[in-house]
């Protein structure tokens, strides 16, 4: 292969997840942060990507690749990485991304975006409701979690992609405040996570504007309910 290939990313949760799997593995590629719904920038991302969601893989002689998980995989493919294994153990990473995403994650971005994305924006006020729904889907999802890893380091007993799917939103808890405190197996795993290279600070050493600030909680109008 010759030429360069670049990952567009930026400060967002799936684009962060891209860049924090790239820099993991070492990836051979270019970093750029990009705005691909600003006017200079958006005709070129229409281009790469229909809906011009980040983050987005560019690679000599290959179609545009978009989407966090399919851009973690191609890359795990080119390091010849275990972090998406392509043998037996395939099945359960795929089984615990897809429950991730339609359970533990679905929940914890119903919250992050009513509590950290809407008011970082200016979108709107807090549907409390909203939240109460995600909450309760957390502690289902957070419950069957905790005992799961109640027995291995790993989601997959071995470090994978699950495992950076499944968590996703958690590196914006400063924001959303997760009642991660009954599940102690679960907050055990989140450290093993914070402890891996680049996890915490993907964007260390790039020039990656920061994400306009979301009001404390306290400043909303109504807390959520005791949980």
């Amino acid at each position: 292969m010759t030429g360069t290939s670049i990952l567009h990313y930026s400060r967002n949760p799936n684009p962060r997840l891209g860049l924090t799997v790239a820099r993991y593995l070492q990836a051979p590629v270019a970093l750029n942060f990009a705005e691909p719904f600003s006017e200079p920038q958006a005709a070129k991302f229409r281009a790469l990507n229909p809906t011009q969601l980040l983050p987005i893989l560019e690679e000599p002689g290959r179609p545009p690749l978009w989407e966090a998980d399919a851009i973690a995989c191609r890359l795990a493919m080119r390091m010849g990485s275990d972090l998406w294994p392509l043998d037996d153990r395939l099945p359960e990473v795929i089984r615990w991304i897809s429950w991730g995403k339609a359970t533990f994650v679905m929940a914890t971005e119903l919250i992050c975006w009513e509590i950290g994305t809407k008011q970082r924006y200016g979108i709107g006020p807090v549907d409390w409701e909203g939240v109460e729904r995600g909450l309760g889907d957390f502690h289902r999802a957070a419950a069957q979690l905790n005992d799961h890893l109640g027995t291995r380091d790993f989601l997959a007993g071995a470090l994978t992609y699950a495992d950076f799917r499944m968590a996703t939103f958690l590196p914006y808890d400063h924001e959303i405040e997760l009642p991660l405190a009954p599940y102690p197996a679960l907050q055990a795993w989140l450290g093993r996570m914070q402890a891996l290279p680049f996890w915490t600070d993907p964007f260390e050493g790039l020039d990656a504007p920061a994400l306009p600030p979301a009001p404390p909680r306290s400043s909303y109008a109504r807390q959520s309910p005791a949980e």
